[in-house]
């Protein structure tokens, strides 16, 4: 049964999301995998779960519960750990050292079973967000709202993970773009819970559910504009002539002019996304 007041906070790291889903009136269930976090996000909350309103899981999101697996913890930012050997390969090229230790594994769709079908299933787990996701193949019903951190630097990825959302009976999908979340408003009157003023400098994955700007588009459309969402990357982020740091003509005139134009008129810089899902 899908329990309305429920949000399911996976890879919660400093609690941040945590904090505005329970300000917003919601409960929350946070999962993480990095045990001193959870200590942390524990001891922040331990009001809130002493009354039942919040429970905080240690663990890595699995196919099964109670299984180990092995963790990569990052020394420059808690937003960079990751289960994912790739991930840390490339965090590692930008100058990230890591150590690694073994977790317990979680099967959210399980969770479920327990806890009850979260209103809103929020996954930002650095390269294993469709993870929890495969967990909910063949199970009914769904989180009415679920959101991911698209694979924005692997063209096939994106696509898998919009079909893979699709597979599951979502058919409505919005792109929220981090680049621009200290200019993000929550609005007034609320359209999900009480109204709590929105943090952009806080490390939280935004606004959701009936309260995202922007539009919902059909699955055609998501994949036509993460196409284009890659493209950009490329473009300024690796490709040799343009990349903003180390291109030749990075930090040029003409690629300020367009990172400005991406900004300021359309609202979308080149940077990560939030990719929203609904279920209608």
């Amino acid at each position: 049964m899908i329990v309305n007041d429920l949000i399911f906070d996976v890879g919660c790291n400093n609690g941040d999301d945590t904090d505005f889903y329970l300000k917003k009136g919601f409960r929350v269930v946070a999962i993480d995998a990095d045990p001193t976090l959870c200590d942390l996000v524990s001891r922040r909350f331990a009001s809130e779960i002493r009354l039942g309103r919040c429970e905080i899981i240690h663990g890595a999101v699995g196919e099964k519960t109670g299984d180990t697996m092995k963790f990569y913890l990052c020394d420059i930012l808690t937003d960079w750990n990751t289960c994912d050997p790739g991930f840390v390969s490339r965090n590692e090229k930008a100058g990230a050292k890591y150590t690694t230790i073994e977790v317990p594994t979680v099967n959210v769709r399980e969770l479920m079973e327990t806890s009850g079908i979260p209103y809103y299933l929020k996954i930002d787990i650095e390269g294993a967000d469709a993870i929890p996701l495969k967990t909910m193949a063949g199970k009914q019903p769904v989180p009415p709202y679920v959101s991911i951190e698209i694979a924005h630097h692997d063209l096939s990825e994106g696509l898998e993970q919009i079909r893979l959302l699709k597979s599951l009976g979502y058919t409505q999908f919005n792109f929220f773009n981090q680049g621009m979340r200290k200019s993000v408003k929550a609005p007034m009157p609320p359209r999900e819970g009480h109204y709590v003023p929105f943090d952009g400098s806080a490390v939280t994955t935004g606004l959701f559910g009936k309260e995202l700007g922007g539009k919902w588009l059909d699955q055609a459309a998501a994949e036509k504009r993460f196409a284009g969402i890659y493209k950009r990357y490329v473009l300024f982020r690796e490709n040799p002539l343009y990349a903003k740091e180390t291109g030749i003509f990075g930090g040029t005139i003409i690629s300020k002019i367009h990172d400005r134009f991406r900004r300021h008129v359309l609202g979308d810089p080149v940077a990560w996304y939030e990719l929203h899902a609904r279920y209608q």
